[in-house]
This record gives structure tokens, C-alpha cells and sequence, in this order.
């Protein structure tokens, strides 16, 4: 339920983060808020982003666009400051992908067996966990494990899984990484070039 606002024609500024790094999305939305768009709205910071980003191309494809618009942002902090004149205030909306907040309210109380990948698989899909219906790019990896999780945050679960993962089809991979990118996420290999 509730209303949508269209925000693009008072946007200054949009910070996209992502690196090898960090795990999701995140960004911010600097705003100039004329109409006192916060408090009129109002803004909490639990409200969802839609956001479609393309530069201009004759025939659009996925690959060449940014799009959250079927997997939506959430807004999970407001700041607002006085900007030039009176009544514009300027806002920065802070965003991440929707399975940080997924991963902020759940942790993993369990035993899985299988692969490392199958079992990365199963939390990112769950329901109790990440409940995530995104792309999810794996690759596969060898041996079959027994794993309890003791109350553990599914991203750190994970990440747990990279450090014993070996690739079932690169014998000198070192480790996994798991990241997202404008596609999905991925659970992937790590090999360096010599």
C-alpha cells in the first residue's frame, strides 16, 4: 500500500557504492527539497528506492542498464540539513540492497549438509534468511560438507562458506568471494593470474 513520489526532478546527486569489498549495494540520494517533501511526505527511512539508471542508447538491454525497479532499494536513513534560501532544505536519503536488511534481522540457528555452493544456494533463497529472488550466479564447488551455523548473520554464514570453498573446476582457486553486482550476486572463485 501508500503513494510513490517521483523524485528524480529534484535529485543533485546519487552515489552508487560497490567493491570487491562489500558485499550489496548501497548509495546515497542527495535531494533539494523544495516542498518540504520529509515532512510533507512524510519521509521515514523505510521506504522503498526505484531506481533505472541508462545513459541514451538506441536499443536498451539489460546488460547496458542499471535497473532496480523489480528488486527495489530500501531507504534506511534520512538526513536533512538547510540548504540555500529558506525553504530548501537539502536531503540525503541513504539506500541499500533489500538482503542488507535482511541480513541485519535474521541470524542462522542451524545444520546444513552438501556443497558449499548448495548451501549458499539455500540461505540466500530462504524465507527466514536472505529471501532474496535475484539472480544468483554460482560456481559450483567440490567436496560435500556437514555445517552448523551457531545464531550467525547469513552474510557472515557465507562468507564462512568462501573461506572453505575450493572450485570444482579450478583445482588452484584459493577462495570464494560473494558480491553483488547491477546483475545479481555471485558466489564465485577467486584465481590470480601469474
Amino acid at each position: 500500500g501508500g503513494g510513490g513520489f517521483a523524485i528524480l526532478p529534484v535529485v543533485q546527486d546519487i552515489v552508487i557504492s560497490s567493491d570487491g569489498f562489500s558485499v550489496s549495494f548501497s548509495g546515497i540520494i542527495t535531494i533539494q527539497d523544495t516542498t518540504d517533501l520529509v515532512n510533507n511526505g512524510p519521509i521515514i527511512g523505510e521506504e522503498k528506492l526505484l531506481i533505472k539508471i541508462l545513459t541514451p542508447q538506441e536499443n536498451e538491454r539489460p546488460d547496458t542498464v542499471i535497473d532496480f525497479t523489480k528488486t527495489p532499494l530500501d531507504i534506511y536513513k534520512i538526513g536533512a540539513f538547510l540548504g540555500d534560501g529558506e525553504k530548501a532544505n537539502v536531503v540525503s536519503m541513504h539506500f541499500a540492497s533489500q538482503e542488507v536488511y535482511r541480513n541485519a534481522i535474521s541470524k542462522i540457528s542451524r545444520s546444513y549438509k552438501g556443497s558449499c555452493s548448495e548451501i549458499v544456494d539455500k540461505i540466500f533463497r530462504d524465507k527466514e534468511y536472505l529471501d532474496s529472488d535475484k539472480q544468483l550466479t554460482l560456481e559450483e564447488t567440490n567436496g560435500l560438507r556437514k555445517i552448523v551455523f551457531p545464531s550467525m548473520k547469513p552474510f557472515k554464514a557465507i562468507d564462512m562458506l568462501c573461506r572453505q570453498s575450493n572450485s570444482k573446476n579450478f583445482k588452484d582457486s584459493p577462495s570464494y568471494l560473494f558480491y553483488e553486482t547491477t546483475k545479481g550476486y555471485n558466489f564465485r572463485c577467486f584465481i590470480e593470474k601469474i
